[in-house]
């Protein structure tokens, strides 16, 4: 009996759907903003827009194979499980709850957004391709991203940093990190860098590429566009 019931669970877990409607959604709010999109093959599902909605669980995202770009900012989640969503490009979660976030499986991603949550750490060896990592407003001790190589933007503001490794982020020309415990921070191998905010008690070895170095203009979110970011992260 013991046998069965197992079997009967491990069955479930694994289940697959084609249509959404066949998904026994945990949240009517994830299942009302899916249903907004007027389609039901799960395999057209390139994107997935979801930001303010009130979700508490999007659990389901699991079924969505295609998925590229996914927004779930400005809602609820305490968990979220990724690692089905391969092709993932763009990942949008800030303003949630999250503790853990799970990006190994997601080898594509190229635009990483989680401010404003609870994580204490993060493995990203897995993403290589990341050009875009904003984790303002979390609870991170160690950040390893010397496997992100193509990195051009990172924004670090408030967490609980005590070092920070650049060294094989060449590509690197925006760093916010202050509001950290960074005692030294190496920019030599950063020829790129034309923006740098860090604490004024980090020691700084190397110099910034521009004769004029230019700062964060504090009365816009960014100076780029595309980074979509709170202005009262400053």
């Amino acid at each position: 009996m013991f046998f069965l019931v197992s079997l009967l669970l491990s069955g479930c877990s694994t289940k697959q759907y084609n249509v959404v409607n066949d998904i026994p959604f945990k949240d009517d709010h994830f299942k009302e903003c899916v249903l907004s999109y007027d389609e039901q093959q799960l395999n057209k599902f390139n994107e997935l827009e979801c930001s303010n909605s009130h979700i508490t669980s999007a659990d389901e995202i699991r079924f969505f194979p295609a998925i590229e770009s996914l927004d779930l900012s400005n809602n609820q989640l305490t968990t979220l499980d990724v690692t089905n969503n391969t092709l993932l490009k763009t990942l949008y979660l800030p303003n949630n709850n999250l503790k853990n976030l799970d990006v190994s499986a997601n080898p594509l991603l190229e635009f990483l957004y989680a401010y404003n949550n609870q994580l204490s750490e993060i493995d990203l060896t897995h993403s290589p391709l990341i050009k875009e990592l904003i984790l303002v407003g979390n609870q991170l001790h160690d950040l390893n991203i010397t496997a992100n190589t193509v990195l051009v933007d990172l924004l670090v503001y408030a967490n609980a940093l005590t070092e920070l490794d650049i060294s094989k982020n060449t590509q690197l020309e925006y760093l916010q990190a202050e509001k950290n415990q960074i005692d030294t921070l190496n920019i030599s191998h950063n020829p790129k860098l034309s923006v740098l905010r860090v604490d004024p008690s980090t020691k700084i070895i190397g110099i910034l590429p521009m004769n004029e170095p230019s700062t964060i203009d504090t009365s816009t979110p960014s100076r780029r566009s595309e980074i979509r970011i709170e202005p009262y992260f400053y």
